[in-house]
């Protein structure tokens, strides 16, 4: 009788367990977040060529970080240079233009960018105003910043930073069906912290 007893108990005992197990399930599947929608386009790495027009050079910096914005730091983040004039004024001011192009397991993928245009911006911010000016960035076909071609003038100015060197944070923003010429909106695809050095 006790065993019959014991059983019964087990029984339910195991009964009960299998119901809240199956309950937590069912919630944490009711509470899941879905993932954010990053688009077509994943990146791991980026190529920005800046074009001297003073001396029709061109030199390309990489970008490279494997996981993504976030995660660990990236293995390649070559620092761009830029020539420093010689004498203070707009005049003296160097210009260059600039084309980023983007890669996933070395093979580009820039064109899923510029033919989604109406989804994606290129940002460059927080770089020293006093040293480099962002003169441009193209536009798409429906007159909204794109930003992979860009027009750059680094500058002499009184009381600039003497090292010349700083940061411009390159980023790629999908903004699906919203994009306003806005740089803070949107899902990062690429965010990148290039150093740079006015020399």
């Amino acid at each position: 009788m006790k065993i019959k007893s014991l059983t019964a108990v087990l029984f339910t005992f195991l009964l009960m367990i299998s119901f809240f197990s199956c309950k937590e399930e069912d919630n944490k599947d009711a509470f899941e977040t879905p993932p954010l929608d990053r688009g077509q386009t994943e990146v791991d790495k980026f190529v920005i060529s800046f074009l001297n027009l003073r001396d029709s050079t061109t030199v390309d910096y990489t970008f490279y970080d494997q996981d993504g914005p976030g995660g660990n730091t990236p293995t390649i983040n070559d620092t761009i240079f830029f020539e420093r004039p010689l004498s203070n004024g707009l005049a003296a001011s160097i210009r260059y233009e600039a084309e980023i192009k983007i890669f996933l397991n070395d093979l580009e993928v820039t064109d899923k960018v510029t033919e989604n245009f109406d989804n994606y911006i290129f940002c460059y911010t927080d770089y020293d105003t006093n040293e480099l000016v962002l003169e441009a960035r193209n536009n798409d076909p429906n007159g909204k910043v794109l930003g992979d071609l860009t027009n750059w003038r680094s500058l002499r100015k009184a009381g600039s930073n003497p090292s010349g060197e700083g940061i411009i944070k390159i980023t790629l923003n999908y903004q699906k069906g919203s994009k306003e010429n806005l740089c803070n909106p949107g899902i990062r695809i690429i965010e990148a912290f290039k150093p740079y050095k006015i020399q």
